[in-house]
């Protein structure tokens, strides 16, 4: 599902922009734990402000239980990147690192394609997959050793 402004600024949940993007996806057990914990914590908070979610399948969401404006993540991401001294990466940035690193990892492009949601692998390649300075170094590698 994807959050979106519609008239009078009001946010509204609608289907996502293509077929592929609804999809499952699979984490290891160690971050569903850690977001079935944050799912209690956030039932406590509705229940401290009297209220109960409007979707309790909501990741996140304001503490009264209502949609959170789309650049929310983003202002968070910011204040954090500056209290911290980090460099400032909107929150669509962790899809492209999140991408890269499953390639480092060895994941194949079908299995990237399918996590991300793309109907077509080419989009995969073309958008979200940089390459790093190991692996231009170990490109270098590779090519010299085959000369040699």
């Amino acid at each position: 599902k994807t959050v979106t402004m519609v008239e009078n600024n009001k946010l509204v949940i609608q289907t996502p922009k293509t077929l592929s993007s609804i999809r499952v996806i699979y984490m290891d057990a160690e971050t569903m734990d850690i977001l079935k914990e944050w799912k209690s914590k956030q039932s406590h908070i509705f229940y401290m402000n009297g209220k109960s979610a409007l979707n309790d399948r909501l990741l996140c969401s304001k503490n009264d239980g209502y949609l959170l404006h789309p650049t929310r993540p983003n202002t968070w991401m910011h204040l954090l990147s500056k209290k911290f001294g980090l460099k400032y990466i909107p929150c669509h940035g962790s899809r492209h690192t999140h991408a890269s690193i499953l390639f480092q990892a060895g994941a194949t492009i079908k299995e990237v394609q399918n996590r991300l949601g793309h109907a077509d692998a080419k989009t995969t390649l073309n958008v979200y997959t940089h390459v790093t300075q190991k692996e231009q170094n170990e490109t270098a590698l590779k090519f010299a050793n085959y000369l040699n």
